[in-house]
């Protein structure tokens, strides 16, 4: 049972940590985690924002470096002028979680020796 709440704050502890990794100019489209890879698909409008997020994933506790960007992709911007869309940086991060190390249970109170019998006034003899 413990174990099981101890695995109930993980999700929310790994949305907490994302959410507080992402930089301006870069954004999230996918999130999934399967056994305790977590994979994260966004877009970027540059590298360095990409770089940072990267970064600040592996600033904490919660998952386990290194954090791997396994695709990106330039997706080149259309048109000219005002109506110009920018270059869009489209990415696959791998992660790890961080697990913690479930707590060894405490031995159960083993047999000792047996007791010395005790030791008491010896009635006088009647």
């Amino acid at each position: 049972i413990e174990e099981l709440r101890g695995g109930q704050s993980i999700p929310v502890q790994l949305l907490d940590h994302v959410s507080r990794s992402l930089p301006d100019l870069l954004w999230l489209t996918s999130m999934t985690q399967t056994d305790s890879q977590v994979t994260l698909v966004g877009s970027s409008r540059t590298l360095m924002a990409l770089s940072d997020f990267v970064g600040n994933l592996g600033g904490g506790s919660v998952l386990r470096r290194p954090i791997e960007i396994v695709d990106s992709q330039v997706q080149e911007g259309k048109g000219s002028g005002a109506n110009a869309t920018p270059d869009l940086i489209q990415f696959t991060v791998r992660a790890q979680l961080n697990r913690p190390e479930p707590k060894p249970e405490e031995a159960p109170a083993g047999r000792g020796r047996p007791a010395r019998p005790a030791r008491g006034r010896q009635g006088a003899p009647r």
